[in-house]
């Protein structure tokens, strides 16, 4: 769960505000406060006890089969979304979501 090579853990998004970075876990539509430094205890615990609280997936939303919803679960998991590299997949997947 340690920064590896600059990459946060799974879940953690960087927002910057004001010029300054804030960090927060964000699951399921949803996003909680982080402490600011992700090598701290503190980060640790807090990412450790959200990640536990998160673990139980809520039921999936029904998608129409001519809906939006559906048109983009289909485009994520088309040859042509996975394809793409992680970050390109992740920085499409926040526009999408």
């Amino acid at each position: 769960m340690a920064l590896i090579n600059g990459i946060l853990p799974r879940y953690v998004q960087v927002v910057r505000a004001k010029g300054t970075d804030y960090l927060y876990f964000r699951r399921h539509g949803q996003r909680w406060p982080l402490p600011d430094d992700p090598t701290s205890l503190e980060f640790r615990k807090a990412y450790l006890e959200l990640l536990g609280k998160t673990e139980l997936d809520p039921e999936p939303l029904s998608t129409v089969d001519s809906s939006v919803a559906a048109l983009i679960c289909d485009y994520r998991c088309s040859e042509e979304f996975l394809s793409l590299t992680k970050k390109t997949q992740r920085d499409y997947g926040r526009m999408l979501g």
